[in-house]
């Protein structure tokens, strides 16, 4: 029987493992682990095509920067409409109200925020799906969501978010850092869209797939 150590050498070795711990880790928006760990199995595996997920990855990262910095390339004139139009909203929530400022890492609870939706962001993948949303001063976000079919959030949307996950994600990779905040949400029952939760036919599974696994 393999000792601890030779465990762990093969593991080591196995290319994928490298490239599913990276599928789970972009899944959970740890984007420089993903980086890392496709990185990783394109060298021990070129066959596994791991160097067009870093790429992929990498449009995505710069996608998202830099929708937040032109606020979704939208008009100076339509984003302050949209962002003022959110203080006459008449959502009525048990949830104390409040701005991105006001939010900490992590899961905020008895919080909510609103937010109005600037722009969707296409990428390549599946979930989640990439919205660019301001609050009522004007700060961006990038939001992720997860457990809702495209098509169900539009542009000029109003989203409430209950209890909202909120991180700053910086990642470094080859001298490039790409910097941005973030919102996400996992579930439908997480959203209020123009103050309705959606459907259950709005909604659908978001799963991870392992890949490259022999049977």
């Amino acid at each position: 029987m393999a000792n601890l150590g030779e465990k762990d050498e093969l593991a080591s070795n196995n290319p994928d493992l490298y490239f599913n711990s990276a599928m789970v880790n972009r899944y959970l928006e740890n984007y420089e682990s993903a980086l890392s760990g496709f990185h990783a199995a394109s060298l021990k595996d070129p066959s596994l095509n791991a160097e067009l997920e870093v790429q992929k990855l990498v449009k995505v990262l710069i996608k998202l920067e830099d929708s937040i910095i032109n606020k979704g390339q939208m008009k100076s004139k339509r984003f302050a409409s949209l962002v003022s139009s959110l203080r006459n909203e008449n959502v009525k929530l048990s949830l104390k109200l409040v701005t991105t400022r006001s939010l900490h890492e992590g899961l905020n609870k008895g919080l909510s925020l609103m937010v109005k939706v600037l722009v969707f962001i296409q990428h390549e993948n599946l979930v989640p799906l990439y919205y660019v949303v301001s609050d009522s001063e004007g700060s961006c976000c990038i939001l992720s969501v997860y457990g809702l079919r495209n098509g169900v959030i539009k542009e000029s949307d109003t989203v409430t978010l209950l209890e909202p996950s909120y991180r700053s994600i910086r990642v470094s990779w080859k001298d490039k850092t790409y910097d941005f905040k973030a919102l996400r949400a996992d579930f439908r029952q997480q959203i209020l869209l123009n103050g309705r939760v959606p459907s259950v036919q709005d909604a659908t599974c978001s799963t991870i797939r392992a890949q490259h696994i022999l049977p």
